[in-house]
């Protein structure tokens, strides 16, 4: 089965390379990540934003070393066969954002 994994990500920064999230998907996600109060450090101004971007592109990064993987933002297609006992298969390259049969 084809796997795709992120293509689009949010702008980079030269110091700290890519986010997974953008200023204003995690804002929108606050509640969820349990973050709301610590935004008055990062109002939602463009000076807010950068600082909040520099700081997920930061978080970023901690994630990559921590799973001793960098996640490519290319698009890449994989095939894999579906093992009909589990009903299962395994991607090579997550985070996977669609599957295509």
């Amino acid at each position: 089965m084809p796997v795709e994994t992120p293509a689009d990500t949010p702008p980079a920064d030269d110091l700290f390379g890519p986010a997974y999230l953008d200023a204003a998907t995690f804002r929108q996600m606050a509640g969820l990540f349990g973050v709301g109060m610590a935004f008055c450090d990062y109002p939602d101004t463009d000076d807010g934003n950068l600082k909040l971007t520099q700081v997920l592109q930061a978080a970023s990064r901690a994630i990559d070393a921590f799973c001793a993987k960098t996640f490519a933002p290319d698009d890449l297609t994989e095939q894999h066969a579906l093992d009909l006992a589990t009903r299962q298969f395994t991607v090579n390259n997550p985070p996977v954002v669609r599957i295509v049969s």
